[in-house]
């Protein structure tokens, strides 16, 4: 696997951390409500829960590859938990929020929770967290088996019942579950729209008033009457059996549906008297067994060789047919109901739980928590962000996550599944030309000189084009994330430049006009890309 030259990522991870270091100074103090980068280490800010059922052990180590530093899931099939005090409280519901933060799935993930949750301030007092601690906001990864999805999930108080509801998005974002840093972007607007970012591309776009959610935020003004009940002679049935109709004096119940074909001839050539099988002269009943314990041994059987080449051995028989007189259990044809009423449904009364609303009404947030279960280890989280300034949500992901990605993948590049098929396909067909040689050997010994040529051959021939194929699979990485990188730069810059000329009010035309420019940055990006895998 070629890797990078030291000076050259030195240099990246250098730059990596003095341009962090300089956007974060540079920010106004409202800008930032927090920010972790874990550079110094986590003890003595965040608190680790003291619940005996997580039992999973948190460090502050390096991300494998560079010098970035972040908060750690050390050990394998663990409950972890652990939260953070924010300087002030959070209210979701004031301008435009964005919550964000990278994780790396460092050994892979097979199973288990990568998502942060944004707890209400009423629990700040206490120093413990557990599935049950309540959440204004849950966002991120979760991956296990055949479940895919970047959650997010709001916890809404109904104002009538005063009861709490989970609200899930619908078709959520998929996990990047590769073993690379990718950062998770969610933004709530004023006008209702949630935007979730995978690695600074749009995943998904809902309305958090609309079916964008389960269940839906408003309940319905009119539900089923519990106690109505469907009358006794309230009658259903659409169609009934006629009452007046007799079954035919010819249909007869006990037909079978099948028949022998009495016009079906043996096949000439047929033999009758032998059997398919008969015993097999080779074996032999062997010396060891024992009547008494064993059985009577009987003699194997094989395949008749005089029917090897005929139509058919053994008894003959005809073939069964469909009996033209089988009719079948006779049943009354079906007329329309003289007495149908329609199909019956309980009254509407109105809903209790129904109340009137333009918006939803987030709660605050009073600190951020992690709480997770999972059967992998090397789950790296860092660079959380809670800020009401978008702009600087963004220039911090490309200054941060961008840099970050560029290095683990020059370090660490994925092998191209195409070629490595090709690889192994040559390598079996490499091994059987190997086998041929050697099986040549036995019948000649003068083929020996050939066969070390053959073996010399096969593994030159393996080596080169393992090391040709790891140069191609570089260089396509390289300029896929050439491509990607000058994408989210383009569409970025689209949605800041439409941010500043539409005023608060229009947002979801803006929002509109952010995806027709995403559509076409796409399109001709994607030209571009399919350009460059050509030239490849």
């Amino acid at each position: 696997m070629p890797t990078p030259a030291l000076p050259a990522l030195a240099l990246s991870l250098l730059l990596l951390l003095v341009a962090r270091a300089t956007l974060v100074a540079a920010a106004a103090p409202d800008d930032i409500t927090f920010y972790e980068n874990f550079e110094s280490s986590w003890k003595g800010r965040w608190i680790v829960t003291k619940n005996q059922e997580y039992k999973g052990k948190w460090k502050h180590e390096k991300s494998q590859g560079h010098n970035d530093y972040g908060l750690l899931v050390s050990q394998k099939a663990k409950k972890y938990a652990i939260m953070y005090n924010l300087p002030k409280v959070v209210d979701p519901n004031e301008g435009t929020l964005t919550l964000q933060y990278d994780v790396r799935f460092q050994n892979g993930i097979t199973c288990g929770g990568a998502y942060l949750k944004f707890l209400v301030p009423e629990e700040n007092k206490r120093n413990e967290m557990n599935s049950e601690t309540p959440y204004s906001i849950m966002f991120g990864a979760d991956k296990c088996g055949s479940t895919n999805k970047v959650h997010f999930i709001f916890h809404h108080k109904n104002p009538v019942t005063r009861e709490y509801i989970e609200h899930h998005m619908v078709n959520p974002a998929l996990v990047e579950v590769d073993r690379f840093t990718h950062v998770y972007t969610a933004t709530i607007y004023p006008n209702n729209t949630i935007m979730v970012f995978v690695d600074g591309v749009l995943a998904k776009r809902c309305n958090s008033m609309g079916s964008d959610f389960e269940p839906l935020l408003i309940p319905p003004a009119f539900i089923d009457d519990p106690n109505d009940e469907k009358p006794p002679t309230w009658d259903d049935r659409k169609k009934i059996p006629n009452p007046s109709a007799s079954k035919p004096k010819d249909w007869n119940e006990d037909e079978p549906s099948q028949i022998v074909d009495t016009a079906a001839v043996k096949p000439e050539g047929w033999l009758e008297d032998e059997p398919e099988e008969i015993d097999d002269p080779t074996s032999k009943k062997p010396t060891t067994w024992d009547n008494q314990k064993d059985g009577e041994w009987e003699q194997e059987k094989m395949d008749n060789p005089r029917c090897k080449d005929v139509v058919g051995c053994g008894p003959w028989q005809p073939p069964m047919i469909n009996n033209p007189a089988y009719k079948g259990k006779w049943s009354p044809p079906l007329i329309d109901n003289p007495n149908y009423y329609g199909i019956w449904k309980p009254k509407q009364i109105p809903n209790p739980s129904h109340f009137e609303a333009t918006r939803p009404q987030f709660e605050k947030i009073g600190k951020i928590g992690i709480e997770i279960w999972t059967m992998d280890d090397g789950i790296i989280f860092d660079n959380i962000l809670i800020t009401n300034n978008e702009t600087f949500a963004q220039q911090l992901r490309t200054q941060t996550w961008s840099e970050k990605i560029k290095v683990e993948k020059q370090s660490e590049p994925i092998e191209d599944s195409t070629l490595s098929w090709k690889n192994t396909l040559k390598s079996l067909l490499l091994i059987k030309v190997v086998i041929k040689r050697i099986e040549d050997i036995r019948l000649s010994k003068s083929g020996i000189f050939g066969t070390i040529f053959v073996l010399f051959v096969s593994v030159c021939g393996y080596v080169f084009g393992k090391r040709n194929s790891s140069k191609l699979t570089e260089k396509k990485l390289l300029h896929e994330n050439k491509i990607r990188v000058k994408y989210d730069k383009r569409k970025n810059q689209a949605l800041l430049n439409d941010v500043s000329q539409n005023p608060p009010k229009d947002e979801a035309h803006k929002l509109e006009n952010f995806q027709e420019i995403e559509t076409e940055e796409h399109k001709n990006l994607k030209l571009q890309e399919k350009q460059g895998k050509k030239s490849l």
